[in-house]
């Protein structure tokens, strides 16, 4: 894997202000965890954000036209579908950048990174 960016290493130190977080090295671990979250994401992510509007506008619409749909009522239809909609693709687009510069940092750590978090079902019985 390549040495983080400029962009990184400035978001990077932004987010660490921000959080008032005194930082005088930044590691590159650190750079790419912190880099994307406060922003500084790569070319192709841009790419995939803006094909993850357009995938939330054309699901909207899609959940608009449920209505038309022959035996459907209006009434039988969530009020909020829209704005669930919206939200949940917004979310979805914010978060998945993150979580793709974890697992592109995972795999540059190596065998070098912590033990794998435990199963979910571990955690709920736990």
């Amino acid at each position: 894997m390549t040495d983080p960016t400029e962009a990184e290493v400035k978001a990077a130190g932004r987010w660490l202000e921000k959080h008032d977080v005194p930082a005088s090295r930044l590691t590159p671990l650190l750079i790419r965890r912190l880099g994307v979250r406060a922003g500084a994401r790569p070319g192709p992510t841009w790419t995939g954000m803006l094909a993850g509007l357009l995938l939330i506008a054309f699901g909207t619409f899609t959940v608009q036209l449920l209505s038309l749909l022959p035996g459907v009522d209006h009434d039988d239809l969530p009020e909020g579908r829209v704005l669930f909609c919206l939200f949940a693709g917004l979310q979805l687009i914010l978060w998945l950048p993150v979580r793709w510069a974890d697992r592109r940092t995972a795999a540059w750590l190596g065998s070098t990174a912590p033990a794998p978090r435990p199963s979910w079902r571990g955690v709920l019985t736990g």
